[in-house]
Order: structure tokens, then C-alpha cells, then sequence
């Protein structure tokens, strides 16, 4: 688990490292998020994947306050535009930050409740995009 926590933070630290922004980053943690949503719903629900966002959001609050303005009622698509807004207004260091503690954390939160294989096993499209985004050359995403 700690490899991934590693690899989370080290995907978005490469795209910093060659340019990418604030909303670089915000982009590419949503497109994670959409595949995170896109593997777990139908077997968590949408409803599952949305509840167990919010409680990573809820955990993290207090380090990062602007997941303040984020709405509890939101739905999935709407939680990960929210995320992207509250990303694109932060330095890139900040965005880094929020978006590495928001997969972490999520992660942290599925595995308690299924296991660390089976979290891994459904989370990892999540992180081979993430890590494809990391690695493309040129302009990021």
C-alpha cells in the first residue's frame, strides 16, 4: 500500500515537474476519478462510491479547506467538477497535495471496508491512468 500512496503522489509530482499547473492536475485527478467511479459502481453502486468520496472529503477537511465549498449532495459527476474547481484554485503544490490526500485517502477508506486485494484489483485502472498521465511526454493532459 505504500508503493501506491508513493505513486499517487510521485504521478502528480511529474506532471508539476514538467509544467503542468494547478488545473493540469485537477484535470488529470478527474479523469482518475471518473474511472475510479466507472470501476466501482457497478459493484459498490453509485451511491456507494459517492458515500465513501464524501467521507474521504470529510476526513480531510481540515487539511485542506477549500473541500469546504465541495456539496454533500452532489452527485458523482458533480462531486469530481466540484473537486476540479476547488483543484484549478489552488497553487500547484496545493493542488498536488489535495488531490494525492483525496485517491489516498479513498483508497485507505475502500480497503478497510473490502480488503487491500480486491481494492487493488479495482483501483488499479485508476492508478495505470494516473501513471500514464504522469508519464506522457510534452505539454500535460
Amino acid at each position: 500500500m505504500q508503493s501506491e500512496t508513493s505513486s499517487v503522489r510521485g504521478a502528480f509530482a511529474a506532471i508539476v515537474a514538467r509544467g503542468g499547473n494547478s488545473a493540469d492536475i485537477a484535470h488529470t485527478a478527474r479523469e482518475v476519478w471518473q474511472h475510479i467511479d466507472a470501476s466501482l459502481s457497478p459493484i459498490i453502486g453509485a451511491r456507494g462510491v459517492a458515500a465513501l468520496y464524501r467521507r474521504s472529503v470529510h476526513l480531510l477537511k481540515r487539511d485542506h479547506p477549500s473541500l469546504d465549498a465541495l456539496h454533500a449532495e452532489a452527485t458523482a459527476a458533480d462531486h469530481f467538477a466540484e473537486l476540479q474547481r476547488a483543484s484549478d484554485s489552488q497553487t500547484r503544490e496545493g493542488a498536488l497535495d489535495m488531490n494525492a490526500a483525496m485517491l489516498e485517502t479513498f483508497r485507505d477508506v475502500l480497503t478497510k471496508l473490502i480488503g487491500a486485494s480486491l481494492s487493488e484489483r479495482l483501483l488499479r485502472p485508476a492508478w495505470d491512468l494516473l501513471a500514464r498521465n504522469a508519464a506522457a511526454e510534452g505539454p500535460p493532459p
